[in-house]
């Protein structure tokens, strides 16, 4: 259960993350991130967190740390 929770936790910040460097990048007429862009470079782990079927390791969270350009602990702050 516990993992379950931080699954949604890590979810719910990676949406809120997508979603305020997407106005960041629309003021700067930058393409948009799309969730899929996470999803491709980090194979099926998105959905897999999604579902609570796993936990994505350390190299994928870093992965989409990289890809959203900011730091691994704010997939992790309290909703």
């Amino acid at each position: 259960m516990l993992n379950d929770h931080v699954n949604h936790r890590v979810i719910a910040n990676i949406e809120r993350i997508i979603c305020e460097k997407n106005k960041e990048r629309a003021s700067q007429n930058f393409p948009r991130i799309r969730k899929k862009d996470l999803t491709l470079r980090s194979g099926d782990s998105l959905w897999r967190l999604r579902n609570c079927i796993n936990y994505p390791n350390l190299k994928t969270l870093i992965t989409w740390a990289d890809i959203l350009e900011t730091d691994i602990s704010e997939f992790f702050k309290p909703l």
